[in-house]
C-alpha cells in the first residue's frame, strides 16, 4: 500500500470516527438506546418475552405436571408395552428379512449394478429402434433419451472393483449426498480390504433384459418412478430426518400429494424409531395452540355445507404434521444448519427459475392491470404458476437465507448464500407481488433491529433521503408501491369487493364456519357476493379465510398460536444465549411474521406446499428454542449422526 492510499485509508477513518461521535449520530444513539429499554421495560415487552414464565406456570399445573412426567420418563405401563413393541419389531422375522437382504445389496460389487444398468440402458434403445423403425410404431422419444442416459450412467460403474458400500464410502459425491446431506448414518465397521459378494455372472444381464422387456408393456419411466420412490422408503425409514431434507429440497418442485405422502412415511418412521427408544417425542406449551388449531381443522372438515371438505381437512392436518415432525427430530444445531442450507439452495433454483421464465415470457398477466401497469409484461411465477405464491415461498427463503449469509464462517460459503440472497431478491422483485414486499419490509425492519439496535438510528438518518426518492422517483417498482395507498388499480378494488362480500356472509356464518376447501366456498359465497366477485375461489384474505371456514374457534385458535409462537422467539432472542442461535430464530420468525403480514392480502395457504413449509418453518423455530432450553447440543460445528 503507497502513501497516497494510506492517507486515504487514514482520511476516512477519521471521518467515519468523527461521524460516529459527532453530536446528532450520539444523540441518535442514546435515544435508540433509551427506546430499547423503555420496550424491554414496558408491558408489552415484558409480555412478549414471558414465554419461559408461562411456561413455568403451565407445567405445575395438573395437565403439566403429567405432561412433564411422561416427556422425562413415560408412564410404568407404557414403557412396559413400548419396550415389549419393540422387541418384537426389532426380532421380528421382516426386520431380520429386511436387514439381510440391505447387507447383501450392499456387499455386491459396484460392476454389478453397473452391468444391470448398461443392459437394462441398451436393450431399451434396441426396443425403441425396432418399435419405430421395424414396426413403425408411435414411440414416446423418452424411451431413447431414457436408455442413453442409464448407458452412460453405467459406464464407470462397470469398472469398478469393489462393493457398492466401499465404493459409496470412498466417493465423496455420493458420500455427501448420503451421508452429509441425508443424514444417514455410515457404516463405522465395513472392511476395505473385504472381497465383494460373488454372485451368478449371467444374473445382472438377465435381469436387466427382462426388465427391459417391459418397456413394450408400458413406459420405462414407471420403473424408474418405482426405484425413486423405493429408495426413498428405504432412506426415510432408515434415517426420519432424511425425509425432512428432501421434502425441503424438492417442496416447489414436486406434485402435493407426493409431499403428503412424504410427511405420512416420514411420521410412520418416527413413531416406529420412538417405540424402539431411538427418538424423541415431546411436548411443550408452543404445541398446545397447534392442536386445538388442528382440531378446528377437523370440525371445518366433518361440519361442512360440502363433503369434499374432509378429504381437504384431512390433507390439512396432514400438512400442519409436519410442525410435530421437524419440532421433535430438530436436536442438534448441525442438523438445523442442514435445513437451512436445503431451505437456501432450493430457494436458489427456484429463484433462478423463475428470473430465466421472467426473461423468456414464461409469465403470468392474470392479476395485473395491463391499463396501469402497461410497462410491465408479466409478472415471475417459476414452479409455483402463480406470482404470488412464489412471492410467499421467497417472503419466507429470504430471512433463512440472509442470516446464513451473516452467520457463515466460510468464504466460500458467504459467498454462496449471498449470491442466493441476491437471486432471490431479484426473483421477489418480478413476481410485482405488492403483499410480499409489504411483508418483506416489515421482516426486513424486525431482523435488522434484532441485528443491532443502532439500525433505528441508521433508519432515523437514512429517511428522509429514502422518503424524497421515494416521491420524486418514478419506474415501474415505485408505481406498484404507490398503488398499494390508492384505489386505482382494479386488482385492489377486486379484493376490497371480495372482503365486503366475505364480511357480508360472516355476519351469517362466522359461529361455526361453512367448512373447509373451494368447493364449500363456492357453495355459500356466491350467494353474498358483489357484482364481479361470485366466482372466486377464496377470500383472498388468510384471516377471513380461517374465520370463514371453521368459525371464530379456528381464528381465536390460530390467533393464539401466532401470538404464543412469537413469544417463543422473541423470549430466546431476548435470552443469554448465542448470538448465532439467536439470530437464526429470528430470521424463522420474521419469515414467519412476513406471511402473517401477506396474509391481510391473501390467501397464503391455497397453495398446500406453502402451508407445508409455514408449519415447518414453524416447527424448524421451536424446535430450535426447545432443543436449546433443554441443553441439548446446538453447536453448529457439532457432529450428528441420527443412525438407526
Amino acid at each position: 500500500m503507497d502513501n497516497s492510499e494510506k492517507k486515504k485509508k487514514k482520511a476516512f477513518s477519521s471521518f467515519s470516527k468523527k461521524f460516529s461521535n459527532s453530536l446528532i449520530v450520539h444523540g441518535l444513539n442514546t435515544f435508540t438506546t433509551y427506546l430499547n429499554r423503555l420496550l424491554k421495560q414496558s408491558v408489552f415487552g415484558k409480555v412478549m418475552t414471558s414465554y419461559d414464565t408461562v411456561s413455568e406456570w403451565a407445567s405445575k399445573s395438573v395437565t403439566g405436571s403429567i405432561v412433564a412426567r411422561n416427556n422425562r420418563t413415560g408412564t410404568n405401563l407404557f414403557k412396559k408395552v413400548k419396550y415389549a413393541t419393540a422387541s418384537g419389531i426389532e426380532s421380528s422375522f421382516f426386520a431380520n428379512l429386511i436387514n439381510k437382504i440391505g447387507r447383501y445389496l450392499l456387499s455386491l460389487p459396484l460392476a454389478t449394478y453397473g452391468i444391470f444398468a448398461f443392459t437394462y440402458g441398451l436393450f431399451i434403445v434396441i426396443t425403441y429402434l425396432f418399435r419405430t423403425l421395424a414396426f413403425e410404431l408411435e414411440t414416446p422419444s423418452s424411451n431413447l433419451v431414457l436408455g442413453i442416459v442409464v448407458i452412460a450412467i453405467s459406464i464407470l460403474p462397470m469398472f469398478a472393483k469393489r462393493s457398492l458400500e466401499v465404493e459409496v464410502h470412498q466417493s465423496k459425491i455420493l458420500y455427501f449426498i448420503l451421508y452429509t446431506v441425508l443424514g444417514i448414518r455410515p457404516n463405522r465397521d465395513y472392511n476395505e480390504e473385504d472381497e465383494p459378494q460373488k454372485q451368478n455372472a449371467a444374473l445382472p444381464y438377465l435381469l436387466g433384459i427382462a426388465l427391459a422387456m417391459t418397456s413394450v408393456l408400458f413406459d420405462p419411466m414407471y420403473l424408474v418412478y418405482a426405484l425413486g420412490i423405493l429408495l426413498v422408503v428405504i432412506l426415510v425409514f432408515t434415517t426420519p430426518e432424511a425425509g425432512i431434507t428432501i421434502s425441503i429440497l424438492f417442496l416447489p418442485f414436486i406434485p402435493t400429494m407426493a409431499l403428503a405422502a412424504l410427511v405420512i412415511l416420514t411420521f410412520l418412521s418416527i413413531i416406529m424409531k420412538w417405540i424402539c427408544g431411538k427418538r424423541t417425542l415431546k411436548f411443550h406449551l408452543i404445541d398446545l395452540p397447534v392442536v386445538l388449531f388442528m382440531i378446528s381443522v377437523v370440525f371445518g372438515g366433518f361440519f361442512s355445507v360440502s363433503s369434499s371438505s374432509i378429504s381437504k381437512a384431512l390433507l390439512t392436518i396432514c400438512m400442519i404434521g409436519g410442525y410435530f415432525i421437524v419440532k421433535n427430530l430438530m436436536r442438534s444445531g448441525k442438523l438445523g444448519r442442514k435445513f437451512l442450507n436445503c431451505i437456501s439452495i432450493s430457494s436458489f433454483f427456484v429463484a433462478a427459475y423463475g428470473i430465466y421464465g421472467y426473461l423468456t415470457g414464461n409469465t403470468s398477466t392474470v392479476t395485473l392491470d395491463a391499463t396501469m401497469f402497461a410497462d410491465i409484461s408479466g409478472r415471475a411465477i417459476s414452479t409455483f404458476g402463480n406470482s404470488n405464491v412464489l412471492g410467499e415461498y421467497l417472503l419466507i427463503s429470504i430471512p433463512i437465507t440472509a442470516v446464513l449469509v451473516t452467520t457463515s464462517k466460510s468464504t466460500a460459503r458467504r459467498v454462496a448464500t449471498t449470491a442466493a440472497l441476491l437471486t432471490n431478491l431479484a426473483c421477489l422483485i418480478l413476481t410485482w407481488s405488492r403483499g410480499a414486499w409489504l411483508g418483506l419490509a416489515i421482516s426486513a425492519v424486525i431482523f435488522l433491529l434484532y441485528q443491532s439496535k443502532y439500525f433505528f438510528t441508521a433508519g432515523i438518518l437514512a429517511s428522509p433521503l429514502i422518503i424524497t426518492s421515494f416521491f420524486m422517483s418514478g419506474g415501474n417498482v415505485t408505481d406498484r408501491i404507490k398503488s398499494m395507498f390508492t384505489l386505482a388499480d382494479s386488482s385492489s378494488v377486486y379484493r376490497l369487493n371480495i372482503w365486503k362480500s366475505v364480511l357480508k356472509m360472516l355476519k351469517d356464518t362466522f359461529e361455526f364456519g361453512i367448512g373447509i376447501g373451494q368447493e364449500a366456498f363456492q357453495m355459500v359465497f356466491p350467494q353474498y357476493a358483489l357484482s364481479g366477485t361470485s366466482t372466486v375461489a377464496h377470500t383472498h384474505n388468510l384471516y377471513l379465510q380461517i374465520i370463514s371456514e371453521m368459525g371464530i374457534g379456528g381464528i381465536i385458535t390460530f390467533v393464539l398460536f401466532a401470538f404464543v409462537f412469537i413469544q417463543l422467539c422473541c423470549t430466546f432472542a431476548s435470552s443469554e444465549y448465542e448470538k448465532g442461535d439467536k439470530m437464526v430464530c429470528v430470521a424463522l420468525m420474521t419469515g414467519i411474521i412476513g406471511l402473517l403480514i401477506m396474509g391481510f392480502t391473501d390467501h397464503i395457504w391455497f397453495n398446500y406446499r406453502i402451508l407445508l413449509l409455514f408449519w415447518m418453518i414453524a416447527g424448524l423455530a421451536a424446535g430450535l428454542v426447545t432443543s436449546r432450553k433443554e441443553s441439548v447440543d446446538f453447536n453448529y460445528e457439532g457432529a450428528y449422526t441420527p443412525g438407526l
